[in-house]
């Protein structure tokens, strides 16, 4: 249940493209994560955003830095500050966030970049790297234990085995010593008695027996011999018992070890199925559980696209019916001197802010807008609008727009038709000096009835 829900996590708020690890990977060994190579780069998911991230680049001219341990943390503060589009971030946890979008980076080893795209993630693919992932860490630790497991059996059985031997041949050696020297005494004595006796008797008969023939001695001598092999025998029998008494212990040692080594291997079969079961339940449940979850997602991402295409259209049905009645009553707004000058409006790209306009006053469809030149602004929600004829034609559409504070531009922009539309987030908007190349300058004109930048409200007072 755990591993489910940490799945389910991973899948709304952190997703990886290029490296399973990048967005995953705590502190600062996320750097290398990601960067396995100065020439690395992938893809991240925060929060339903896709990061592109480059390695060996930062971004200059940050708006402010802040303490981020992880590449994750960095590119999450990003997403959380409204105005930024692009950051970058160092091993050293330092996350320098930018307010412009895609500034040209400089080459920086320690560093790497961070931008946000418009890409739709892919919850799929993040899903399939997490489950691998997870399969790879169970086959790991699987692995692990196995192996552990064995090497506690083998030394356990190593142990006894020696333990045993080491008994075995000791009390082996003992009972032999003890047999031998039992049976040295008793031949000792024997032989002694046998020879007192023989001596005595052979003493007291000497006299009798120098008389008697020679067959009587001869007799006398045959009996000493048998009695020395009977002694003899008796020797053999004890050392036949011992090496009998030493083979059956060392044949019962044997047994035992073997049947212990039985009862090991049996006990870690047991454990490698179960583990195996274990492991192949949790990725069945995984893989049925991210199935499911994926879904869900698909069709929360395709009503979210069918209310959006349904409001869009809503709003703009709502704004060409109130220009049609314009239009058709004729009482329409009259824009002012300055909005028609032609010094203005002709090329307005470059026109408005390159000097040649003489007016920072323009009313466009009954609402009143300041210009203010070679600034850079944040503080609302900005929406690129693409393939306007003029600055003036983002001006128009702003104006019917009451959430609309203001548009900013680029000359270099211009080309394509795009201007920046500032909307309500704060009510205020907030404005930086910006200057260098006047292509790539900033513009802003703005509603002061909606809203006044910060710096144009410090100016007025």
């Amino acid at each position: 249940m755990h591993f489910t829900f940490y799945l389910l996590v991973t899948l709304l708020g952190v997703g990886t493209t290029a490296s399973a690890t990048c967005f995953t990977t705590a502190g600062p060994a996320s750097f290398k994560a990601c960067c396995p190579t100065p020439q690395s780069s992938g893809k991240g998911t925060i929060s339903g955003v896709v990061f592109k991230y480059t390695c060996g680049q930062f971004f200059n001219g940050g708006e402010s830095t802040i303490s981020a341990s992880s590449v994750k943390e960095c590119a999450e503060e990003c997403q959380k500050t409204p105005h930024c589009n692009s950051a970058s971030w160092s091993a050293k946890q330092k996350c320098s966030l930018l307010g412009e979008k895609y500034p040209a980076p400089m080459k920086l080893g320690s560093w790497l970049t961070l931008q946000k795209t418009t890409e739709e993630p892919d919850p799929e693919q993040d899903c399939k790297e997490l489950v691998d992932a997870a399969k790879r860490e169970a086959e790991s630790k699987c692995t692990t234990e196995k192996d552990r497991l064995q090497r506690e059996g083998e030394t356990q059985c190593r142990t006894e085995k020696d333990t045993a031997l080491t008994n075995a041949n000791t009390q082996c050696q003992k009972d032999k010593d003890t047999a031998l020297t039992n049976a040295n005494a008793q031949c000792q004595r024997d032989k002694d008695a046998a020879l007192a006796n023989a001596n005595s008797q052979c003493a007291a008969e000497k006299d009798k027996l120098r008389a008697e023939a020679d067959t009587d001695a001869q007799r006398a001598q045959s009996q000493c011999t048998t009695e020395k092999d009977q002694l003899r025998q008796q020797a053999d029998a004890a050392r036949t018992q011992c090496q009998s008494e030493k083979d059956t212990a060392l044949t019962n040692s044997s047994s035992q070890c073997t049947t212990e080594k039985d009862q090991l291997r049996q006990q870690a079969d047991a454990a490698r199925t179960q583990c195996q079961s274990e492991k192949d339940t949790a990725l069945t449940n995984s893989n049925s559980q991210c199935t499911t979850e994926k879904d869900q997602l698909r069709q929360q991402l395709a009503d979210a696209a069918r209310q959006r295409d349904t409001e869009r259209d809503g709003l703009q049905k709502q704004l060409k019916d109130a220009q049609d009645k314009a239009g058709a009553s004729g009482g329409g707004f009259t824009d002012s001197a300055s909005a028609q000058d032609s010094a203005c409006i002709n090329n307005s790209w470059n026109s408005l802010c390159s000097g040649s306009c003489g007016h920072d006053t323009f009313t466009v469809g009954g609402v009143e807008f300041k210009r203010k030149c070679n600034v850079s602004t944040g503080g609302g929600r900005e929406e690129q609008w693409l393939h306007r004829s003029s600055v003036m034609d983002c001006v128009r559409e702003c104006a019917g727009i009451k959430a609309c504070l203001g548009v900013g531009w680029i000359a270099l922009q211009g080309v394509n038709g795009h201007c920046h539309a500032h909307m309500t987030v704060s009510g205020s908007l907030r404005t930086a000096p910006s200057r260098g190349n006047p292509l790539h300058e900033h513009h802003l004109i703005y509603v002061p009835a909606r809203a006044i930048p910060f710096e144009a409200l410090q100016s007025s007072i």
